[in-house]
């Protein structure tokens, strides 16, 4: 008989992200980022997410007092440990995304906000400053921590009350993520200059 890999279930978490689902890769579009390279500034394009994301990204971040006082006395935030994602999504109106769309743009959204040092030089003197590279709830710290994906469905269409229901199961014993000391944390974006969104 195999093991099983995971530990019992521990907790589950139950969220509503309110308003019309929006994907993250629907409508992708090249935006400028400003690197350094060989102690020059230089322009180069990357693709970004949609405007419509940015805008939905932007909405769910007002929640995240909300979300966050009622987890925080009952969870150690943000969760370091391996989970499920489950969701229902409901639609405003004929379907225009697809599932894994909804999935990426819902665990994008709640990552731990993440700040990293950057050097930079201005006029002849190294300065650092503290930019932010990722923008999200803070529910667990990063994505990857995703191990599976059951229970995902797209329901139909509400309009009177689209939404997206998220059930997020952790395993094991609920433990808070501490991140590495600043020296140790690679650098998510090396040479780019992060902006807020």
């Amino acid at each position: 008989m195999i093991a099983p890999i995971l530990p019992a279930v521990s907790k589950t978490v139950r969220l509503t992200l309110p308003g019309p689902p929006v994907t993250k890769k629907n409508s992708p579009r090249i935006a400028p980022i400003i690197m350094r390279r060989g102690g020059k500034q230089v322009k180069i394009y990357k693709i970004q997410p949609s405007k419509v994301y940015e805008r939905w990204a932007k909405e769910m971040l007002t929640y995240a007092a909300v979300f966050r006082s009622q987890l925080a006395d009952k969870l150690p935030l943000p969760l370091g440990n391996p989970f499920n994602l489950g969701m229902h999504v409901y639609l405003a109106n004929a379907r225009e995304g697809d599932l894994i769309g909804y999935q990426e743009s819902v665990l994008d959204i709640l990552q731990e906000t993440v700040w990293r040092e950057k050097e930079y030089e201005e006029f002849g003197v190294k300065l650092k400053k503290q930019v932010c590279v990722r923008k999200g709830l803070g529910i667990y710290y990063d994505d990857k921590q995703c191990v599976s994906t059951d229970g995902c469905r797209i329901m139909g269409i509400d309009r009177e009350r689209p939404r997206i229901e998220v059930t997020l199961t952790f395993f094991g014993d609920p433990v808070r993520f501490i991140p590495a000391a600043a020296a140790e944390q690679p650098s998510l974006f090396p040479t780019l200059y992060e902006e807020d969104f």
